[in-house]
This record gives structure tokens, sequence and C-alpha cells, in this order.
């Protein structure tokens, strides 16, 4: 009876175990600000399931939600409207300028192209009707 009894403590052991895991993993994944990760830093930190690329990821900013609004010239200087729909906020920002993390690298005028790094990653964006 005694055998019986430790096995099903180990099936249950094993459940919570996976079920630890899946939650750690669940919440890891999900796509959030820096500020929304701080309760659950020290998980992640110490979560032996997660790797330090993944842990680099959480708290980026989503990039599909930077938008190329607009553009001017002002005294000879080229101009671009950034909007991050996500947060709301707007930028207006120059060639080799950076602001929250968008730097802006170069500007195709002819087709209306902007190339910026947010977080350190390069993003091609088009001229939003």
């Amino acid at each position: 009876m005694q055998c019986n009894t430790d096995i099903v403590f180990l099936r249950s052991a094993k459940r919570c175990l996976l079920t630890g895991m899946l939650l750690v993993v669940y919440v890891a994944m999900l796509p959030v600000q820096a500020d929304e990760v701080a309760p659950y830093k020290s998980l992640i930190d110490n979560s032996p399931f997660l790797t330090q690329a993944f842990r680099n990821q959480l708290g980026r900013r989503d990039r599909a939600a930077i938008e190329f609004r607009g553009y001017t010239k002002v005294d000879d200087e080229w101009q671009f409207g950034i909007l991050d729909t996500k947060s709301g906020k707007a930028y207006w920002l120059r060639l080799h300028e950076e602001e929250d993390h968008i730097l802006v690298e170069r500007f195709n005028r002819r087709a209306e192209r902007l190339f910026i790094k947010v977080d350190g990653i390069a993003v091609e964006l088009r001229l939003r009707d």
C-alpha cells in the first residue's frame, strides 16, 4: 500500500512541477512592457527553463506597433514623424537622432521608406497613408 501512495505522490509532484514550468513559460511569453515584467522579475531571472536570449526579449517594444506617419524638411534637415501605436507616443526625429531607443538611420525619399532601429533591431518602415 505504501508503494501505491508513493507513486500517486510522485505523479502529483510531477504534475505540479510541469504546471509551474508551463506557467513560468506562459508568463514569460506574454507580450509585455518592461514595467509589466517587474512583478515577475525574480521568477524570470531564476528560471532554469528560460534562455538568456529569451530573457533579453522580455520588455522590448513591439516593433510592429511602430509606424512612419510623415516627414518634413526644416532648415535643410529632414524630420520624421514616428508613432508608437501601442503607447500612443509620437516622435519627431532627425536623421541619426535617437529617443526612447528609436534611432533613425536613413531615409529613402523616392520610395518613402524610413530605416530605423528599435531597441537595437533594424526595422524598415513605409510611409503610412
